[in-house]
């Protein structure tokens, strides 16, 4: 726990994780793992035992299961009839441990975007109604933070040639890139506004995005 700050890992559970190496090393730098249905699965691939278990279990499978039963300390059994997904509830527990700890929490997520388009929006979602805190997303080739005024308002983009795009995610976002190849000065974008996309990191000492007002996806990608 750095800066007041929680660091709080959540393995969600999509259908393409990322890769194991990936997961246990980004969890191994976290306080506090929590794993979301099916991401009880990509844990225990890769070797991670995480603090807690929050899930319906529809995803993760019988033999899942009885490992958590088995060896994860904290589990939240939630039902399947429920106005949430296992996602935002694993986002409502890391939020709860950290003011049990008397501070704030820091996401990163993982094993959440790939193999479902509708499950991709909605993490998006959960991300986005969580910007009031630091949420960056994490997977193999790229990571991406959600910046707002309130929580990361700004994010250092390095490595000159590389790919950035920033994605608003609400109306009326506003947002400036600097050391990109396409600047923006205070742009006024809508939700899923596409101007900002496929943007190249230009200044040899690297480039930033802030977001002014609203709330913005930024993906940095490798190569």
């Amino acid at each position: 726990m750095t800066a007041g700050r929680l660091s709080v890992a959540v393995v969600a559970g999509s259908p393409e994780p990322c890769s194991r190496e990936l997961l246990a090393a980004c969890c191994a730098g976290a306080d506090y793992v929590v794993a979301a249905d099916r991401g009880a699965a990509w844990c225990r691939d890769a070797g991670v035992v995480p603090d807690a278990f929050v899930g319906d279990g529809d995803s993760a499978g019988p033999d899942v299961l009885a490992w958590v039963a088995s060896a994860v300390p904290e589990r939240v059994a939630l039902p399947c009839e429920k106005d949430m997904t296992d996602l935002e509830a694993a986002f409502a527990l890391g939020e709860a441990v950290a003011a049990a700890r008397g501070t704030i929490p820091a996401f990163t997520l993982l094993c959440a975007t790939g193999g479902r388009v509708d499950h991709g929006l909605g993490v998006l979602g959960v991300a986005r109604r969580h910007s009031g805190r630091p949420v960056a997303l994490v997977g193999d080739g790229w990571r991406g933070w959600v910046l707002s005024p309130e929580g990361l308002p700004s994010v250092r983009v390095e490595g000159r040639g590389r790919t950035v795009s920033a994605v608003p995610l609400a109306d009326g976002t506003c947002i400036s890139e600097r050391g990109l190849h396409w600047p923006l000065d205070h742009r006024w974008l809508d939700a899923l506004d596409d101007l900002g996309v496929s943007n190249v990191v230009e200044a040899a000492g690297g480039g930033e995005v802030e977001c002014h007002v609203g709330c913005c996806l930024v993906l940095l990608f490798e190569g």
